[in-house]
């Protein structure tokens, strides 16, 4: 506490007196905070981040607002209306939801499908799911680009560069791939062909 602070506080009778003052006087400078976080969250898309980066920073965003703006707790004694958990699951969907739509259109088909499972996942199990996709999307485009000495080898017996169709090509298949991975690690039974 600054000193200014201490001294104008100095002869409050009772703490919760003081604590009364303290909110009056600076409780309402969060507000313009949360206004600032629901937006950045809002506008935070996954980019050049991977799954990871991007989760981590959409989770410090959720926590620094849960901060400044805890959700509201049902306090009776004795309570059957059981809102505490209602609040918690629309919190979890919210958040599930704004996970999804900041992903990659390489995700599109797990952003499709994560929302209609029954019950819906965690923004943690989304995570995991789409983390198993990244890796799978990673050694898939790794064993598509030729080693040093398989690119010397094709040089020397004339090889052509690739031409950009060729390209679109390998880029529609990594596409494939990911689809059918993705729907696998969901559960889907329908393959994509």
């Amino acid at each position: 506490m600054s000193k200014e602070l201490v001294e104008s506080s100095m002869y409050v009778a009772s703490s919760r007196k003081l604590w009364l003052e303290l909110e009056a006087r600076f409780g309402e400078s969060n507000k313009p905070m949360k206004y600032q976080l629901q937006r950045e969250i809002g506008q935070v898309t996954q980019g050049n981040m991977s799954i990871t980066e991007y989760n981590t920073k959409l989770k410090h965003l959720w926590d620094e607002l849960l901060c400044l703006a805890p959700t509201p707790k049902c306090v009776c004694a004795g309570c059957t209306c059981d809102v505490n958990k209602a609040l918690a699951e629309m919190t979890a969907s919210n958040q599930l939801i704004q996970f999804l739509v900041g992903l990659n259109s390489v995700y599109e088909q797990a952003r499709s499908q994560i929302p209609l499972l029954d019950p819906l996942p965690s923004v943690t199990k989304a995570f995991s799911m789409l983390i198993r996709i990244e890796k799978q999307m990673q050694v898939s485009i790794s064993s598509m680009e030729p080693t040093n000495g398989a690119a010397f080898q094709l040089k020397a017996q004339g090889y052509r560069k690739k031409t950009v169709m060729d390209k679109r090509q390998q880029v529609a298949t990594l596409e494939t791939h990911v689809s059918n991975y993705t729907a696998l690690q969901i559960g889907t039974k329908k393959w994509l062909s």
